[in-house]
């Protein structure tokens, strides 16, 4: 398994770090500060961390260690929890591939958005990059903005 190289007091210890940091979690409003009661603040220092080894532990035991679900996918590739990739077979397969990918991932009490099946040549937005591929297979990119960003950026003058 992914901790078998770990030794259980070496896993005590990075669960009590966590748990510390977490329980360390603080914030100011109106003069004020507030001990967070459950959970880690969005920006935490720690829940990007938290996040990749959470969703990585996830992803490894229902699709990564699974052989038979990694035999079409030719290309995966994860940045927290927006995933991107390639399926060699049909969509036909491919939908019944993404049903035991989300019935693995309820069983951690995890949902995902709707998969996004892209023929060739479409252009398939992941993070603020959209991607595709030519009509000779090559890679090419552009700059992706969801429908509901709003260019706005913070003055720090």
């Amino acid at each position: 398994g992914i901790n078998a190289e770990w030794p259980q007091s070496k896993m005590d210890w990075l669960c009590n770090l966590i748990e510390l940091s977490m329980k360390s979690s603080v914030g100011c409003y109106k003069g004020k500060w507030y001990r967070q009661k459950k959970g880690i603040a969005t920006g935490g220092s720690i829940c990007v961390e938290l996040a990749n080894i959470t969703v990585f532990y996830v992803l490894n035991e229902v699709l990564y260690s699974d052989h038979s679900m990694m035999s079409d996918v030719e290309s995966l590739k994860r940045f927290v929890d927006d995933c991107t990739g390639a399926y060699t077979g049909s969509e036909r397969m491919f939908r019944k591939w993404e049903k035991r990918v989300r019935d693995g991932l309820l069983e951690f009490g995890l949902k995902t958005d709707d998969f996004v099946v892209m023929k060739n040549g479409e252009p398939l937005p992941f993070l603020d990059i959209q991607f595709w591929f030519d009509d000779a297979g090559q890679l090419q990119t552009d700059l992706y903005r969801k429908p509901t960003d709003s260019p706005s950026f913070l003055n720090f003058s």
